[in-house]
């Protein structure tokens, strides 16, 4: 009877296979996905990139799932270890297993306090720039970092903001209005 294999080697494995079987097709040219964000302690997104090994360690630690595989074929992310905002928050552990389970250099405890991203507002879909009365993320933001400006709509103080995302989910807008823009490269 041959060995058995843990379930986290099982999943490593089954993802490896996925990954090979999608990158055997032809994919479009990679695009920046603003609506996903590297796990905190990245120095800076070309460097979490080129020395994430894509072991999945930090996503299998993460106490509040905040971190998944992402699957966006056209994005430069696709395969890496992402927050979604949309789908659910990092609560910036105090201890961050995330960076502590991470065998490489990719994250680290020394870059955890900075963002690389800031959040941006989509004019075209927010809710407030198209008339709608809405204070959805306003009321969000626990940084104060999104005030009200002389047009009677929300603007975003990019000092004040740390990426937190925390005003994405709360976002009703069809399309998703509240994206990240990279901050340094």
């Amino acid at each position: 009877m041959g060995s058995a294999i843990s379930r986290k080697d099982f999943f490593k494995e089954l993802f490896g296979f996925f990954k090979q079987e999608v990158e055997k097709g032809s994919r479009p040219g990679l695009r920046h996905s603003s609506k996903v964000l590297p796990p905190p302690g990245a120095q800076s997104l070309e460097h979490y990139l080129q020395n994430c090994t894509q072991c999945y360690e930090c996503v299998s630690v993460c106490p509040p799932l905040a971190l998944e595989v992402h699957r966006e074929a056209t994005s430069q992310f696709y395969g890496y270890p992402v927050i979604n905002p949309k789908r659910e928050l990092c609560s910036q552990c105090a201890d961050y297993p995330c960076i502590q389970a991470c065998p490489t250099p990719a994250l680290t405890v020394e870059n955890a306090a900075r963002s690389l991203f800031r959040a941006q507002i989509v004019q075209e879909y927010c809710l407030a720039y198209q008339g709608h009365f809405c204070l959805s993320c306003l009321n969000a933001c626990q940084e104060n970092a999104i005030k009200w400006n002389a047009q009677g709509v929300p603007e975003i103080t990019q000092e004040l903001c740390t990426a937190c995302g925390v005003c994405v989910p709360v976002c009703p807008a069809p399309e998703q209005a509240i994206v990240f823009q990279l901050t340094i490269s």
